[in-house]
């Protein structure tokens, strides 16, 4: 199985290490591409298209155009990839071979080593990928954008290929139209595409628990929300904004304690764990505080609640735009929300990964003239327009299995613009991985296509078909995995054979259709100490549809057995064997509270006793800082016996000792263990946001008023610093702090004071005055000049702190083409812009003068006229 984290990365792969066999390794890239085609070509398509007079005539309702985007997504390796990974991977295969073949008798038994004279070759598998999605995050405005399937599953086969789709307005077409092919092509951003990639990996022999105080988050969520003027924000603004789970931990919000026990864990591989329980809880406190449903959202403008128009207003809007939009939830009491995180030693884990791109990165080093091969412009009387141009294509091992033939049925309704409801079928055949088309004529506007297939192995019939699915998109692409063979690893989750003296783990695994014919196979497979995984392998036939059954036989070395009662189902490709929960005590000892740097140790005595079993377990558990997590298992005689007693007792740097006394507990689950509050808050200084390149150093000034505690800190780096101050931290905190920026020509720069009640102060970033140009483009391209003839846009740039004022104004009409404006500032960092529009509106041409706006742009595309609601 799949390790993590990661052991390498090389040109953009990462590479992972396999938890049994020593030259095996897994490889990810780091980002999405397009995917080619044969001859090498992106599988990308931009469509514009022209309504023709007589369409229009016919129906005053049709716009005057539009277009549509088409391309694959594929997160694959390429060949040249695989080479540099297996050049950096070989000499490290070589010298562990070396290693074990002159180690102990357990490692000279190891597969690769046993029987070998000489290093294996590197071994490259595929992850094995449990879910995932792929987003698509466009242009929001209507304007541009009239609908998009912006989310979707990759196949999670053959490159992970996605497919995506936006139907675009006439003004959106011509926007990516000139973003493709006009200047130098530098500038192909509007688009990105992101992954989320889950595969289940085994974590290092540690203990990992995050805790989250989900009061203080939430209303850290809610400042910034607010402060920023958001009501919402996508799934991408809050993975990349201040709301991060690295600063809550900053500012103690958030708890990581990673115990490594006596293993040997390199300081990178524990940093990047607690990075993963970082994520993990960032993809918690998302799901909980976050929602898709106006009905459930926070809204700063109405504090007392939305009124039901605006609701429905922003329920219509999220219906029409696929983009993943989030809102606030309106949360009344956050202590319903209870986020706690637990991976245990050897925990096997849904490792997540988002690799992400552009445009940019799909058409690197492609010129604009290149690209335009792949932008058409047709008019709606013209073939392609009239058709559904429909692309198919089965992933599948034709060549290396008994897959024979895989049968597609294609289903293509609606209403035409006679009202008329049509209907048209179409099956299609593969015995490859050729793609083939389906071209019927259009009905109406309709492009939404339903498809199903069923799969033929060798000596067999077709089996029975899939259930229906839904597509907008003009590509189609179906994934056939092991066909006529039923397949599942069996590995170890959370399994401590040591600790419940157990010797081995028999797993009975069991699989039959009777309906397709197939009779039941049944394998046992055993995972011990030796053996952590097994696989469970067999030729059917048919393609495998029902779950595999098994069930778990746990055999303890002093003969004793626990044994499931009934088979269990399972549809996932692996099956992780846990020990038997319902006859395990396992209690996570968990230090708790902030008072653990005055700590010498903390004994924890735990005692179990079963009289009637005539069974007793005594454990005394040390604890010195409060990373120092514990797990104490114990196996039941008695599963309805889960009664147990502690004793906490703990001695101070001060001298001082103290005792909880004998407590009792009963069942499975975290125990806190709490010490004495210290008579100290410890405040974290954080200066990463400084820009030490303007600013080398700055001096920090912080006082506590109500105490009279003054400090002083020159801060050169990133480094965090700790303020002591004499409050205890269940009292209220307040306090003010000045920072002066040092300059490299001996300016001194002071800052307004900043007052603050939290326990992290995250200093301000300095940004000296850069004086340059600021170029502007302004775009008319959304402005329809048959109804404003004439449109007049005054621009305003003004910095009061410098002396500098410059403005100017631009008219745009029919043959106007995109304008520039250049100017020359004292400071580019304020970039600032006013913005006045008027439109003359035909066929009076009364100017009609919108509300100013402001913005930081570089680019200024031009709103159209909207008439004002009477």
């Amino acid at each position: 199985m799949l390790t993590a984290p990661a052991v390498a990365e090389v040109d953009g792969v990462t590479i992972w290490a396999d938890d049994t066999d020593f030259f095996r390794f897994y490889l990810t890239s780091a980002n999405p591409r397009v995917r080619l085609d044969d001859n090498g070509d992106p599988v990308f398509l931009l469509v514009q298209y022209d309504m023709s007079e007589e369409d229009r005539a016919a129906d005053p309702t049709l716009p005057s155009g539009g277009g549509f985007m088409n391309f694959d997504v594929t997160f694959s390796i390429t060949d040249e990839e695989e080479t540099a990974a297996r050049d950096l991977m070989q000499p490290r295969v070589d010298a562990e071979w070396e290693r074990l073949r002159n180690g102990t008798a357990e490692e000279k038994n190891k597969r690769g080593v046993k029987g070998t004279s000489e290093a294996p070759q590197v071994e490259f598998a595929s992850p094995t990928y449990t879910q995932g999605t792929v987003e698509m995050f466009a242009p929001q405005s209507d304007l541009l954008v009239d609908a998009q399937v912006a989310q979707g599953e990759p196949d999670l086969l053959a490159g992970n290929t996605a497919v995506f789709s936006i139907d675009l307005s006439a003004a959106g077409s011509q926007f990516m139209s000139e973003t493709l092919t006009g200047g130098d092509g530098s500038d192909l951003t509007p688009i990105q595409v992101a992954y989320h990639l889950n595969f289940m990996a085994r974590l290092p022999p540690v203990d990992i628990v995050v805790l989250a105080n989900t009061q203080r988050i939430y209303e850290q969520t809610r400042k910034y929300m607010d402060g920023e003027g958001r009501d919402a924000c996508s799934t991408y603004d809050f993975k990349n904004s201040d709301i991060n789970t690295s600063t809550a931990e900053l500012s103690g919000m958030i708890e990581v304690k990673i115990d490594p026990g006596s293993s040997h864990v390199t300081d990178e591989v524990m940093e990047e764990l607690r990075q993963y329980a970082l994520d993990m809880m960032q993809s918690q406190i998302e799901s909980s505080f976050f929602t898709d449903d106006p009905q459930d959202a926070y809204f700063s403008q109405f504090p007392d609640g939305a009124p039901p128009e605006f609701l429905e207003e922003e329920s219509n809007r999220n219906r029409n735009n696929k983009n993943s939009k989030k809102y606030l939830k309106k949360v009344s009491d956050t202590s319903t929300i209870d986020l706690t995180l637990n991976l245990q030693q050897h925990s096997v884990v849904e490792w997540k990964i988002n690799p992400q791109s552009t445009l940019q990165t799909f058409f690197a080093g492609m010129p604009p003239a290149q690209i335009e091969r792949f932008v058409r412009q047709v008019r709606t009387g013209s073939p392609f327009f009239q058709s559904l141009n429909l692309g198919v294509r089965v992933f599948g091992e034709f060549d290396d299995s008994d897959l024979e033939a895989v049968e597609v049925q294609l289903r293509y309704t609606g209403f035409d613009f006679n009202g008329e409801n049509l209907s048209k079928e179409k099956v299609l055949t593969f015995t490859d991985n050729s793609s083939q088309t389906w071209n019927p004529d259009l009905i109406g506007a309709e492009r939404e296509v339903q498809y199903r297939r069923r799969i033929k192995t060798a000596g067999r019939e077709f089996g029975p078909f899939s259930s229906w699915e839904r597509t907008k998109a003009n590509a189609i692409n179906i994934s056939v995995a092991k066909p006529g063979r039923v397949q599942r690893s069996i590995a170890q989750g959370l399994l401590d054979f040591e600790s419940l003296d157990l010797s081995a783990a028999e797993v009975t695994l069991r699989y039959q259709d009777g309906e397709l014919g197939v009779d039941p196979v049944e394998e046992v497979v055993v995972l011990n100490p030796a053996t952590p995984t097994a696989t469970f392998d067999h030729q059917i036939g048919v393609e495998a549809r029902k779950p595999v059954l098994y069930r778990t036989k746990y055999k303890f070395k002093n003969n004793d057995i626990i044994e499931d009662e009934a088979f269990r189902e399972s549809t996932s490709n692996l099956i992780l064997i846990d020990h038997p929960f319902e006859s395990t005590l396992a209690v996570q000892l968990l230090p708790v509270g902030v008072g653990w740097s005055e700590v010498v140790q903390t004994q924890v005595a735990l005692s179990y006793d079963d009289e009637d079993s005539n069974f007793h377990a005594h454990d005394v558990v040390t604890l010195k800082t409060n990373q120092d997590t514990r797990e104490w298992l114990v196996r039941l005689r008695d599963p309805e016996m889960t009664t147990y007693r502690y004793e906490v007792i703990t001695s101070y740097k001060d001298g001082d000792h103290d005792s909880s006394g004998e407590l009792t507990s009963s069942g499975s689950g975290i125990l806190p263990i709490e010490v004495r509050e210290p008579r100290t808050t410890k405040v974290v200084i954080v200066p990463s946001r400084i820009n030490f390149e303007a600013t080398p150093s700055c001096e920090v000034v912080v006082t506590h008023e109500a105490s009279g505690t003054v400090e002083s800190f020159f801060i050169d780096s990133s480094k965090t610093r700790e303020w002591t101050v004499p409050v205890r931290p269940s009292d209220p905190l307040s306090y003010s702090a000045v920072v002066t920026f040092h300059t490299p020509d001996g300016e001194d720069i002071v800052f307004d004071p900043i007052h603050g009640e939290d326990n992290a102060l995250v200093l301000p970033r300095y940004n000296p005055p850069e004086p340059g140009t600021i170029h502007y483009q302004i775009m008319p391209t959304l402005i329809d000049f048959a109804k404003t003839p004439l449109v007049v846009v005054e621009l305003l740039y003004e910095d009061e702190a410098n002396g500098v004022r410059h403005e100017n104004s631009f008219a745009f009409s029919a043959s106007t083409q995109n304008m520039d404006w250049e100017i020359h500032v004292e400071d580019k960092n304020r970039r600032l812009l006013r913005q006045v529009t008027r439109h003359f509106v035909a066929p009076d041409n009364i100017p009609h003068e919108a509300e100013p706006a402001f913005q930081t742009s570089n680019l200024l595309v031009l709103k159209p006229f909207v008439a004002p609601e009477i």
